[in-house]
């Protein structure tokens, strides 16, 4: 049995939750599959507005040069993920596809503060492009969902470290978070009254 079978397992039991929390429906996946064609060719501008934010991002910047990607290269990671978008059934294979793109951000660098304010860029300019109302609900609801996945992949490798090369169970770890979460939060609650 393959050690990693428990993540395509969480992944695609994750994908269902999400599909089914965010409400995307096969009438969703339907709609853009229908907008793969009319927005497909505005890709490059899609990408070109969402990276003039990831450049402008100090984080952003030094992720990059660490990546050591041509523009070329990154252009052609995007239009493939946002292809995904526009032509994926949203299903456990479409999960997958979506959490190695993740585990290649992880593996490149990308934090998850960075990945989250690129996708909200794509979400601007993906949102410019749609045409009615229901259009735009499942571009968001679809977008939601790749993060979605995209954040379990980083919490699996970080589960994963944590108990194989630190020793520290999940349990554990939930309740230290808890724990410093209270502290925080009190904390913070001075700054706000």
């Amino acid at each position: 049995m393959n050690k990693y079978n428990d993540l395509v397992s969480k992944i695609g039991d994750f994908s269902r939750l999400a599909r089914n929390f965010l409400g995307i429906t096969d009438n969703d996946v339907e709609l853009l599959h229908q907008m793969k064609d009319r927005v497909s060719p505005t890709f490059e501008a899609v990408i070109t507005q969402a990276a003039t934010s990831l450049l402008n991002d100090p984080q952003g910047q030094e992720c990059i040069k660490q990546s050591g990607l041509s523009h070329e290269r990154a252009v052609a990671l995007f239009k493939y993920w946002l292809e995904s978008v526009f032509t994926g059934n949203f299903d456990e294979k479409h999960a997958l596809l979506v959490a190695r793109i993740s585990l290649a951000h992880v593996r490149n660098g990308v934090s998850e503060d960075l990945m989250i304010e690129t996708m909200g860029a794509f979400n601007r300019e993906l949102l410019k492009l749609c045409s009615t109302p229901q259009e735009s609900i499942a571009v968001t609801k679809a977008l939601y969902w790749n993060l979605s996945i995209m954040i379990s992949a980083y919490e699996y490798i970080r589960g994963l470290v944590k108990v194989k090369a630190l020793g520290v169970e999940r349990n554990l770890e939930e309740r230290l978070v808890r724990l410093y979460a209270k502290e925080v939060y009190t904390e913070i609650a001075k700054h706000i009254y």
